[in-house]
């Protein structure tokens, strides 16, 4: 079995393959933090649960250690409460995976397979065929806008479980700690998780694995759309839905000025931590000083094209709910 959780107590779990230095992968499921810790913070954190000590009967270098892996976070005593924009529906922490390392490989290369193939045969059905696609493909409108979000709901509830799982398939192949799965309702809508912050203690090409992983979800999930469509020859509105869902869904996680998929596997690449943080605080702070250094100058542009992105994301998003309407401007 791969992926392994060892538990401790009722929210802190960890990796039992270490990492670099003999470090291992703590979890801590209140708080959703990861950490790095040796093997002695293992050993206190399993004694401290299984004897059930009260405050009274600890020794003062217990009580120090204690506040200590509290103010850092790693002990936390207060669960967080669900909001009305946030209601969680699957939460669950995999102990032990029934699957082998091998099969794992086996069902990622047949996905791949399915990906690949599905979107070369829409790529040439869709030069044959463009005609019939443009005539049968419906637009929103503000006759139909109703009926696009129903099904807008739908494909995007299915679209987050396939490209979460993708996430969670390449993680495992790559060998990266998963130690969270789970799906909720984020204001109003179906949002799947998969909790692979595990991936920043490898190096970086398998981040950018995992990290684009899942858009070949959103990949697959367009292309069938598309063939569907050509094959059926007719008016589709599930169809169409899918097609630009999917097609959104892809631009908006390979945007690299958003914080998404397409973001951190820049950062994997060019080997850089918070660019988005650095490059938009360098904006306020610009100086002849700063633009002679190249690698300023670079974060610099970024963090403009960053804002510029963000407000234009918006204005379109804005744009195309008028125009369903009927408005434009």
């Amino acid at each position: 079995m791969i992926n392994q959780s060892k538990k401790i107590g009722n929210c802190l779990f960890y990796s039992p393959i270490t990492l670099e230095n003999d470090k291992y992968q703590l979890f801590n499921r209140i708080n959703g933090k990861h950490f790095k810790v040796g093997k002695a913070v293992i050993n206190f954190l399993e004694g401290y649960y299984s004897s059930k000590k009260d405050s009274t009967t600890l020794s003062e270098e217990q009580k120090y250690v204690i506040h200590r892996l509290t103010n850092l976070g790693i002990l936390t005593f207060n669960a967080p409460s669900n909001s009305l924009f946030k209601k969680m529906i699957y939460d669950y922490c995999p102990v032990n995976l029934n699957f082998s390392f091998q099969s794992l490989k086996k069902i990622n290369f047949i996905w791949n397979i399915i990906v690949l193939i599905t979107f070369l045969t829409s790529i040439v059905l869709l030069s044959l065929n463009f005609n019939h696609v443009q005539k049968n493909f419906i637009f929103p409108n503000i006759h139909n806008i109703f009926l696009y979000l129903i099904f807008g709901y739908l494909i995007n509830f299915l679209g987050t479980i396939l490209h979460e799982g993708s996430h969670f398939l390449s993680a495992l192949v790559n060998k990266v700690y998963v130690p969270r799965i789970g799906l909720m309702i984020y204001y109003f809508s179906f949002a799947g998780f998969v909790d692979i912050t595990g991936v920043r203690f490898t190096n970086n090409n398998v981040l950018a694995k995992v990290s684009l992983s899942g858009s070949k979800a959103n990949i697959f999930l367009g292309s069938l759309g598309i063939v569907l469509l050509i094959i059926i020859n007719a008016k589709s509105y599930f169809l169409s839905v899918l097609i630009i869902i999917s097609v959104l869904t892809l631009l908006s996680n390979m945007n690299i000025f958003l914080k998404l998929d397409g973001y951190y596997a820049l950062e994997s690449l060019l080997d850089e931590t918070f660019i988005r943080e650095k490059s938009i605080s360098l904006i306020g702070h610009l100086s002849k000083n700063n633009l002679q250094d190249f690698k300023t100058v670079t974060l610099t542009i970024m963090g403009i094209l960053s804002v510029i992105t963000v407000l234009c994301t918006f204005l379109l998003l804005f744009s195309v709910i008028l125009n369903s309407f009927g408005i434009t401007i």
